[in-house]
């Protein structure tokens, strides 16, 4: 039996141990934590599925139920077409049409027929949130007649997510200040007034991260 070490991948030890632990990652799922989700697996699909608010579950459902022909239990690839003509103008763009030709190609490879079920068509989506499109999301379920933001502002949610991240190495460099991301009448708006992102005063729905550091030492 063949042992492969760092020695015949030809990488130094900290190398193979970093190969080594995104391959974990890979097979266990992605990032943790109950405000980041990174969505590159299939369980990492599964868990922020599972961290859809009742809300988004039922727009999406209703889509699903809209476009679908045989009851609710799948979407063939017409009907898929259909939404994807609806929600983009016309087929070949959107961010949904990448996601959804990626488990077409897949049930092309494995020989399966071409229709989405509500699971994958639910998996479709965690995608789009887990790159941060949000937005995208909200258009595509209200433009084929489903009702989020009206909704989602009377009872005062909001989507959140941290998609970005400043990594240092704390041997040589010190954290002296981190830069708020909202001042503190963006987060009254937000938090106590129901107001969302992008808007007039933030014509955008991300926020900047930003700190100060030192070299530690000398």
């Amino acid at each position: 039996e063949e042992v492969y070490t760092a020695a015949t991948a030809g990488l130094s030890r900290e190398q193979f141990t970093d190969r080594l632990l995104a391959l974990q990652q890979e097979l266990e799922g992605g990032s943790e934590g109950s405000e980041l989700m990174e969505v590159r697996t299939e369980m990492d699909a599964r868990r922020m599925i599972s961290r859809f608010t009742p809300l988004l579950k039922g727009a999406l459902d209703q889509v699903f139920d809209d476009f679908s022909s045989d009851g609710g239990e799948t979407l063939t690839e017409d009907e898929v077409n259909s939404f994807l003509i609806m929600a983009n103008g016309s087929l070949g763009r959107g961010m949904s049409q990448d996601n959804i030709d990626a488990v077409l190609q897949r049930k092309i490879e494995a020989s399966q027929p071409l229709n989405i079920t509500r699971q994958e068509w639910h998996g479709i989506f965690a995608r789009e949130l887990g790159e941060g499109k949000w937005w995208q999301v909200v258009y595509d379920l209200e433009v084929c007649g489903a009702n989020i933001r009206s909704s989602a502002k009377s009872e005062g949610r909001h989507y959140q997510a941290w998609l970005d991240y400043v990594y240092f190495d704390s041997d040589r460099l010190a954290c002296t200040c981190v830069q708020e991301a909202l001042t503190t009448d963006g987060q009254s708006r937000i938090y106590k007034e129901g107001d969302a992102l992008p808007n007039k005063w933030h014509p955008s729905d991300h926020l900047p991260v930003a700190a100060k550091f030192s070299w530690q030492g000398n």
